[in-house]
């Protein structure tokens, strides 16, 4: 009879208790865990009796069992003795009996785990969990020492399959597995869940345990190197140093990747000076990579004055020069500027016997083409294929780019073609370039693009849909933008601040103000904050519809959440106001605007000069004139219209005369 059929748990009166404390579980984000792994055998309190103190057993844990035939009474839950013998036992429970122990766990694994967990009675089901990770410690060293192969695919199949949460010691002995047989990328993924999991200050615990419990494995050492490399991957860096203190005290080595890639987290900093003095105390080889992280660093650090120093000055014959050292140095001449100088170390390569590869060819060409060198950018381009360096995809998307910057779109265009002709295929970059060309382009172009890209499944950026959105908007397809954007969140992105503001001021300009507002008030609920420019759209909406009364409650709106610091959004309003002769109204919100301190602009003075003018109050509007250099402000062409028009209209040929 199956472990399940022998008893029936109670979540919520589970108890138990463990000889011994448990280590925290791993792997928490994987929620499902495995429990019922026959690790565990159960018989009814009735027929079996506690094990005696002499007896040899791996402990065992009381549970209750609230079955619906029995009263409430404690069992005795056991865990077996040998590991491989508890595969073996769930197997002839479940009636599976096989001499080859792994050849079947899968089998049992998902058998077991379907007794309890899809029943709902979680807390059992993680308390089994809890009970098993030392007898799965037991199946995996076991394994490990009769088939490397067969700890590492058990290892992988309770964790991958059935969410089972490891320990730490499952953890480090798979990890020594994967160091002993040389599988460095699979062992950088174990160490690196482990640390991500445990998180900053976790080095000292896990440092202590593979010096008690691992000391005299094979490939210790590995492990060691690889646990430094994961926290420094994690930039967790303070225990990427104690675990070289460590390490430095076992007289372990400290391999080039795992100095470079903390030399790499610590080049904003000093520290990285007493790294690297480590590095060449310890005889570690410095790779052409130590050299370029280091320039890189002194950039950052101090300027390209000591770079440069540092640079001509290294004595490492076995990693100067290199090309690696000749890119790093340009690509910071390039975003400086100064591509010119980046030029003259690009010829310096040559004289060193140092052919230039395909990233120093693109750190040049895109610098050039940055600085709007473009017909530059593309004589090296050529001369890329001279020197036998084929241009990339990355080649051609920054040329691409360039002619973008300079407005040239045909150019660009013939740039993606001579890509596609040497068989290059274009990339996310690509098409992202090409969509953006639109602006002075043609928009069902882009949206063909568009199709492309998702046929290709590459995934699209908001930015990439903002632009579409934007074309359409311009171009008066409303509707089609809308269902853009609808697409763009059934595929998970959700919209930005400058997506729903290109949409409502779209819509604000087609008329339709009421689904402006609806949006509008979908950012407000999504804790998007509208800036300057949506408000504006919608007071803009409102003000030519016609209705004041509805301008300036949405106004009045604004002024509570105190959001109208901005001028245009007074002229707006006082637009609206002189527009139905109500000019008092336009006074007094200038009145507010000079109390708050906000600088009047030009338009404020010319909206209310019209106003004057328009209700024949020439006094008040040449008073207004007046007043516009008091600001600091200067008369527009239409101020002098305004006011000579309503002085000829006005037959007072003296005031327009004083405007000459």
């Amino acid at each position: 009879m199956a472990l399940a059929s022998s008893l029936c748990f109670s979540s919520s009166v589970l108890c138990h208790h463990l000889s011994a404390p448990l280590n925290p579980t791993r792997f928490s984000s994987l929620r499902h865990n495995l429990s019922e792994l026959r690790f565990l055998s159960a018989s009814s309190s009735a027929q079996k009796e506690a094990p005696s103190e002499g007896q040899n057993g791996n402990g065992s844990v009381l549970v209750k069992d609230t079955s619906e035939n029995s009263e409430e009474t404690m069992v005795r839950v056991e865990l077996h003795k040998e590991p491989t013998e508890a595969i073996l036992y769930a197997m002839h429970e479940l009636g599976l009996a096989s001499r080859k122990t792994f050849k079947k766990c899968d089998r049992v694994v998902g058998e077991v785990l379907g007794k309890f967990h899809p029943h709902g009675d979680t807390a059992v089901y993680d308390s089994l969990v809890r009970m098993a990770q030392p007898q799965v410690d037991l199946i995996i060293e076991n394994l490990s020492i009769e088939n490397l192969e067969s700890a590492f695919s058990f290892f992988n199949l309770l964790s991958n399959k059935y969410g089972f949460r490891h320990s730490r010691v499952s953890e480090f002995i798979v990890a020594h597995v994967l160091a002993r047989r040389r599988l460095f990328k699979e062992l950088c993924l174990v160490v690196k869940q482990m640390v991500d999991d445990e998180g900053p200050g976790s080095a000292p615990s896990l440092c202590e345990l593979l010096l008690n419990r691992f000391r005299d494995w094979d490939s210790t050492g590995v492990v060691w190197d690889m646990l430094a490399f994961a926290y420094s991957r994690s930039e967790m860096i303070h225990d990427a140093l104690s675990v070289l203190v460590k390490m430095k005290d076992l007289n372990l080595n400290v391999s080039t990747p795992t100095y470079n890639c903390l030399l790499h987290n610590l080049k904003h900093t000093d520290i990285m000076w007493i790294v690297y003095n480590e590095v060449k105390d310890s005889g570690t080889h410095q790779s052409d990579h130590t050299i370029a992280i280091l320039i890189d660093g002194l950039c950052e650090q101090s300027g390209l004055q000591d770079a440069v120093s540092f640079f001509m000055g290294v004595e490492n014959t076995e990693s100067w020069p290199s090309v690696v050292s000749f890119n790093t140095i340009m690509s910071r001449f390039c975003k400086l500027g100064f591509v010119d100088v980046a030029k003259s170390f690009f010829c310096l390569m040559f004289k060193c016997g140092l052919l230039p590869d395909s990233y120093s060819y693109n750190i040049l060409i895109h610098g050039l083409c940055i600085a709007g060198s473009l017909e530059e950018a593309l004589e090296f381009t050529k001369d890329m294929e001279r020197h036998g360096v084929q241009p990339d995809t990355v080649t051609y998307n920054i040329l691409c780019k360039g002619f973008h910057l300079l407005g040239l779109m045909s150019g660009a265009h013939e740039v993606i073609q001579k890509m596609l002709i040497k068989g290059l295929n274009p990339d996310h970059v690509t098409y992202t370039i090409l969509i953006c060309l639109p602006h002075a382009g043609n928009i069902e172009e882009a949206l063909k693009l568009q199709e492309e890209m998702l046929s290709r499944v590459f995934q699209l950026s908001v930015i990439v849909y903002s632009v579409l959105l934007s074309s359409l908007c311009k171009s008066g397809r409303i509707e089609e933008a809308l269902r853009l954007q609808y697409e763009m969140e059934a595929v998970g992105l959700e919209p930005d601040l400058i997506t729903y503001s290109i949409l409502i001021h779209g819509l604000c300009k087609k008329g339709d103000v009421q689904r402006a507002s609806k949006i509008y008030r979908e950012m407000y609920m999504k804790r998007i904050i509208p800036n300057y420019f949506v408000h504006r759209s919608i007071l803009l909406g409102l003000r030519e519809k016609g209705d004041i009364s509805e301008v300036r409650k949405h106004f009045d709106n604004l002024l509570k959440r105190d959001v109208t610091e901005d001028i245009v959004l007074y002229n707006i309003m006082m637009d609206g106001y002189v527009k139905i002769g109500s000019i008092a109204q336009a006074t007094r919100l200038y009145k507010q605007i000079i109390e708050k301190g906000i600088n009047p602009s030009i338009v404020t003075f010319n909206t209310l000069i019209y106003g004057f003018c328009k209700t024949g109050k020439l006094v008040e509007a040449h008073k207004m004139f007046d007043t516009i250099k008091l600001f600091g402000l200067l008369p527009s062409p239409f101020t002098y219209t305004t006011l000579m028009d309503a002085n000829i209209e006005r037959g007072n040929i003296h005031g327009m005369l004083e405007l000459l």
